[in-house]
């Protein structure tokens, strides 16, 4: 799915246009908690499974927390948004239709190229470091509230560690294309009118 970076530009775009506060920012990026926890990827990421294909359902999330989105809860939101539209778009066409590498191969190309993107994203939104208060509360059951400091510090440490080179698998115009997407596709679902 879409990277940390990826995520975080997205909600940054979106919290520049509806004035959403930090906590939206730290949502965008909250299903990613199951790399720090023993959270599973199923939970986090509201993934329904049917005959070995995984599928984020993000109605599953309205239909449990809709009756008072707060603003870390719409960021969460957004990124299950944001992370269906990559499994059906990029994520279709790089990796699950790629027969030019074995899968190995293929994974370590897929998080390298993710982390030579993760300066042209934050260039390209002016991204800073995310701050972060550790006494927040998500008020989202599939997360503990814990594992959120870690996960900004993740994200910050991609400020840091900043790897350049040409992409292998990606390609810049198409990550773009990803995220504007993404925002767009979530102004229909939660703003339709």
């Amino acid at each position: 799915m879409g990277s940390r970076i990826m995520h975080y530009a997205m909600g940054t775009v979106l919290c520049r246009k509806y004035s959403f506060d930090n906590d939206f920012l730290v949502g965008s990026i909250a299903p990613d908690v199951n790399k720090n926890s023993h959270t599973p990827k199923k939970l986090t990421h509201f993934i329904h499974s049917q005959k070995g294909t995984n599928t984020i359902v993000p109605q599953d999330f309205i239909d449990e927390y809709s009756w008072a989105m707060t603003d870390f809860q719409l960021g969460y939101y957004l990124h299950l948004v944001s992370d269906d539209v990559w499994l059906n778009t990029v994520f279709d066409k790089y990796i699950r239709k790629n027969t030019s590498y074995p899968k190995e191969e293929l994974q370590r190309i897929y998080y390298h190229d993710f982390e030579i993107l993760n300066k042209i994203l934050i260039d390209k939104y002016n991204l800073k470091k995310l701050s972060f208060d550790k006494y927040m509360v998500s008020n989202v059951k599939e997360i503990q509230d814990k594992d959120l400091e870690y996960l900004v510090d993740d994200l910050n440490n991609d400020f840091d560690e900043q790897v350049t080179g040409d992409l292998q698998l990606f390609k810049v115009a198409e990550i773009y294309q990803y995220i504007d997407d993404s925002a767009a596709k979530f102004e229909d679902l939660y703003f339709p009118f």
